[in-house]
């Protein structure tokens, strides 16, 4: 199995990939009308139902095509907004009929299980599972964006940000992190939400019925590989959520 918090940097094209830019649709206007306000408002509400109908039915390949189109642009955009586009890709997902089946090998760490399901122009998809009340420890992401989607069961997601300069990934030294987010990802629900310069770390609790979800991945600067972290049960200010914390294993990129 690819070991993908181990790899992550693997499941990127090397060369880039950029597709069009422009809308697609199927719609041609044939002629231009002028229409009353209630006639109007008709019209409106049935392109506005057409057009979430289309939506509901749209393919994980048509949806992994936007996304990428979508991510190529903020990727090379030295000015990029990652805020703006984490939303309008979480938006598309929120639109997907259904994901594929994956293909689950031998667990990471005995606890997560990844099956990689899309790689292509700067993002990748990779669907995890994780069995009943397990934990997958605080980990962070440096050099990438992306937010978790819930197909079935139940996780919590807890998010957390540096407060200040965290020291090298080898430094033995304590530093504070601050809990940002404290979500449960459920069917359905887009969370965990993350960039690089924010909420770039959290950690996974299942909930009893386990959790099956799919992270949307996008590969924003270069590979640094990761690290676990050590956050401390209590914390030091409670009132702030701010927890002391130190580096665990590093992951190599």
């Amino acid at each position: 199995m690819m070991e993908w918090l181990e790899r992550l940097h693997d499941f990127f094209p090397s060369t880039t990939e950029i597709g069009s830019h422009e809308p697609e649709t199927n719609l041609a206007v044939k002629r231009r009308f002028f229409l009353g306000s209630p006639a109007l408002l008709a019209a409106s509400f049935l392109i506005l139902r057409s057009r979430r109908a289309l939506a509901a039915e749209a393919t994980f390949e048509e949806i992994t095509k936007q996304i990428g189109q979508l991510a190529m642009p903020m990727i090379q955009d030295p000015n990029r907004n990652e805020d703006e586009y984490l939303f309008q890709a979480a938006a598309l997902v929120r639109k997907m009929k259904e994901f594929p089946t994956p293909q689950f090998g031998e667990p990471f760490m005995k606890v997560l299980y990844g099956s990689l399901s899309f790689r292509g122009s700067g993002i990748a998809v990779i669907q995890w599972k994780m069995e009943p009340n397990t934990t997958y420890p605080a980990h962070n992401h440096p050099g990438y964006a992306g937010f978790s989607v819930g197909i079935r069961g139940e996780c919590r997601m807890r998010n957390f940000d540096y407060v200040g300069k965290p020291p090298e990934f080898s430094s033995k030294e304590t530093f504070a992190v601050r809990e940002t987010q404290n979500t449960l990802l459920r069917e359905g629900v887009v969370t965990s939400m993350m960039c690089t310069t924010r909420d770039n770390i959290h950690e996974l609790q299942a909930g009893p019925q386990g959790v099956v979800a799919a992270d949307i991945i996008t590969k924003v600067g270069k590979d640094q590989g990761f690290s676990y972290m050590n956050i401390s049960k209590k914390a030091r200010n409670a009132k702030q959520g701010v927890f002391e914390a130190t580096w665990g294993s590093h992951q190599a990129g």
